[in-house]
């Protein structure tokens, strides 16, 4: 299981409590997208054809991903309120407008989050993980074409 991570300037990354009144999740460093797995069930029997295994797919896992943003305390406090309520959350990353698109691609799944921080340099920045582990579906919606 492992995310597919692009750094692309201009995305946008929200979430929502509820599924439909989004808020931005701000100061990311890079997108991050649920790469889903599919296992598969083996249903091998005496009536496989010239005795191989055979198989049938079975459930589907988005994984766990990290989302990597600069620290703020209203960012902390709000990933800690949803972790402690074990609130499911709407996460959905917009992609920005590609050349034949008025609005760019977007990806949508839920999931709970864990916020963490992570250990910093003398010089760096103060950074937050939120940690997500997704639960259910991911969807895609293709952007829409220009007319």
């Amino acid at each position: 299981m492992g995310t597919t991570t692009i750094p692309v300037y201009g995305a946008t990354i929200e979430w929502s409590d509820d599924g439909s009144t989004f808020a931005a999740i701000p100061k990311c460093k890079a997108i991050v997208i649920p790469e889903v797995t599919q296992d598969y069930r083996e249903v091998t029997n005496l009536d496989s054809v010239n005795g191989f295994r055979e198989y049938v797919p079975s459930l589907k896992d988005g994984g766990e991903l990290t989302l990597e943003a600069l620290y703020s305390k209203e960012l902390y406090d709000a990933a800690v309120t949803k972790r402690d309520a074990g609130t499911l959350v709407t996460v959905k990353v917009t992609l920005p407008v590609d050349t034949d698109q008025d609005t760019g691609d977007e990806f949508e799944w839920t999931a709970y989050v864990n916020p963490s921080i992570p250990q910093g340099e003398i010089d760096g920045d103060v950074m937050i993980n939120l940690n997500f582990r997704t639960s259910g579906d991911v969807s895609w919606t293709e952007g829409t074409a220009s007319a």
